[in-house]
Parts: structure tokens; C-alpha cells; sequence
């Protein structure tokens, strides 16, 4: 198999240069839907962080069943998220 000119990799990599994205996590937010999808109520604490938009810290509250909340993760569990350090996000029972 004969080698590639050295003209066609240099224009190969100058178009790849050019036109792909590079993926950075620079600014990388968790946020999930945390949806209540049984029979019963359930209860979940979250250590810190938003729920529908909220910010707090020790925030809990329950769901009744098919309601729904949105969690974002504070900063520093998104980075640890990412460097496979798996945080504890949140807590969830079913209410007894």
C-alpha cells in the first residue's frame, strides 16, 4: 500500500482542525427529572443544590404519585460527577 501524500494528510488535518468542535465540561450542569412513578408517595432529601429552580441546602419534600421536580447538582458535584468520584446527589424513599 503506497504512503499518502504529504500534502493530502496536511489538508485532512487542517479540515478537521477547522470544523470540529473540541468538548470541554468547563461549565457542565446535572440536572435531572426526578419523576414519582409508583403507587405511593415517596420523600427525598437533597444535601444542596436547586429544585425547580430553587436554590437551598438540606432541602427535602415529598411527591405524590406522577409529579415531578427538577434537581440541578451544585458545581462541585457536577465536577466530581465527571471525575467518576460518584457524590451522593440525593436520597429518595417511599414515604412509610
Amino acid at each position: 500500500m503506497p504512503d499518502l501524500n504529504t500534502n493530502f494528510t496536511t489538508r485532512v488535518n487542517r479540515i478537521l482542525e477547522d470544523n470540529f468542535q473540541e468538548l470541554t465540561f468547563e461549565s457542565v450542569k446535572i440536572v435531572f427529572q426526578l419523576h414519582n412513578d409508583l403507587d405511593n408517595t415517596i420523600e427525598y432529601f437533597l444535601p444542596s443544590g436547586r429544585v425547580n429552580g430553587t436554590p437551598g441546602q438540606y432541602i427535602s419534600g415529598q411527591l405524590e404519585r406522577r409529579e415531578k421536580i427538577f434537581v440541578r447538582t451544585p458545581d462541585i458535584i457536577s465536577e466530581l460527577t465527571l471525575k467518576g468520584k460518584q457524590p451522593i446527589v440525593l436520597f429518595v424513599k417511599e414515604k412509610e
